[in-house]
């Protein structure tokens, strides 16, 4: 894993090499005078000099990217210069571990401080094995490699440190983003699940009180347009229809609040009934059922909540617009579908028409497909009568309970 320079903390590092490295040139130089050698003294203090400047150089440099291939061929000819001078044995071997001990700061423990750690190592055996007689290189290769290899240890598990640090910081950020992830998920369904509900309650309000009070406002209209004509038998038939009308409407709500407390679902067939039994109470077409349920495979209860609304919607758009002499209701459950249709020879609509002001119950029916994933068909025109055929597929995991 390579690191980047303001990961790799090397100023106390860079210091104490210079420091150890000018004691020891000190010392070699020192050697070499006394041996009445001035010009190799000057040459090998002029190398150690420029070897430790290209060393500081590198803290800015090393992330070019040609920087690398001039800057390690330049030490390693500049060590392997210093160790043909006398008495600098002891010295190229902290010279070449401390290119290791840089390689592995700035790059971590990575294949480029591999190769450089490689390299320099193989290049101070090869100086030693040319510049010492036989029965030297082995003293001074044990003692080299017992200092560097605590130099580059201490190294290699601080490079581990520092990545395992940097993965936690990494691991962290991904926690608290996959944290902000999940705020920001958990308000967004909050806002659906309101939006969701207040539409419920608008689909419940139109498909009980709405259209229970629009019923016994036709109704009432009836009345009051036979007690004008005198017809006072028929207004006291009107009257008891209405007051069935609005008991049914009560029931109808009180049920509606009940489901939406609860959702506890009914008998599915005494559910249809029922409805197909107000439905024959309060108007004069002639009605015709077909009802084929499987008691065996019930009717989940989402899908009872919603096959009711879709019947009591279309029932209910017969009594108020079609004016219809004959009416189908045909109900049939499959082990995987249940399908519903309504059919009427009353006098129809437009379909491409656009929807009337304060209708909503083709928007709910939009809706009730999409909630429940299913699918239906409405074939109307003027004065051919009206038929609705909607299919609930029973084999989905998910339950709506909108």
């Amino acid at each position: 894993m390579n690191l980047d320079k303001e990961t790799f903390v090397g100023l106390p590092f860079y210091i104490f090499i210079s420091l150890l490295v000018g004691a020891l040139a000190s010392t070699v130089i020192n050697s070499l005078l006394a041996s009445s050698t001035p010009q190799q003294a000057w040459l090998f203090g002029a190398l150690i000099a420029v070897h430790l400047v290209l060393y500081w150089v590198n803290i800015s440099l090393h992330q070019r990217s040609h920087w690398p291939l001039l800057y390690y061929p330049l030490q390693a000819i500049l060590i392997t210069t210093i160790g043909l001078i006398p008495f600098s044995e002891n010295i190229i071997g902290t010279l070449a571990i401390a290119i290791i001990g840089e390689a592995l700061g700035l790059w971590g423990n990575s294949r480029r401080a591999l190769w450089v750690g490689l390299s320099f190592g193989g290049l101070f055996i090869f100086a030693i094995v040319l510049r010492l007689d036989p029965p030297q290189i082995a003293p001074v290769l044990t003692a080299i490699a017992v200092n560097g290899s605590f130099i580059i240890i201490t190294l290699f598990l601080f490079n581990q440190q520092l990545a395992q640090r940097a993965r936690a910081e990494a691991l962290l950020e991904e926690l608290e983003e996959a944290n902000q992830q999940l705020e920001a998920n958990a308000a967004r369904i909050e806002s659906l699940t309101l939006e969701a509900e207040r539409e419920r309650m608008a689909r419940e309000l139109h498909d009980t009180l709405a259209q229970g009070v629009a019923g016994l406002i036709l109704q009432i209209e009836a009345i009051k347009a036979n007690q004008q004509q005198g017809q006072d038998e028929k207004v006291g038939d009107l009257l008891d229809r209405a007051l069935r009308r609005a008991r049914n409407t009560l029931s109808e709500s009180r049920a509606a609040i009940e489901d939406l407390r609860n959702q506890q679902s009914m008998d599915f067939s005494e559910i249809i009934n029922t409805r197909l039994e107000q439905f024959k109470r309060s108007n004069k077409a002639d009605l015709e059922t077909n009802i084929n349920l499987d008691e065996g495979n019930k009717v989940p209860a989402h899908i009872q909540h919603h096959a009711k609304r879709v019947l009591t919607e279309a029932l209910s758009n017969i009594e108020k617009h079609a004016q219809a002499l004959n009416v189908s209701v045909t109900v049939t459950q499959t082990s995987d579908k249940l399908r519903i249709e309504v059919s009427d020879d009353g006098k129809g609509f437009d379909t491409e028409a656009p929807l009337a002001q304060g209708h909503f119950g083709l928007l709910g029916l939009d809706e009730r497909a999409r909630l429940t994933q299913s699918e239906y068909k409405i074939t109307s025109k003027s004065g051919e009568g009206t038929q609705l055929s909607f299919t609930f597929p029973l084999d989905k995991q998910d339950e709506h309970h909108d």
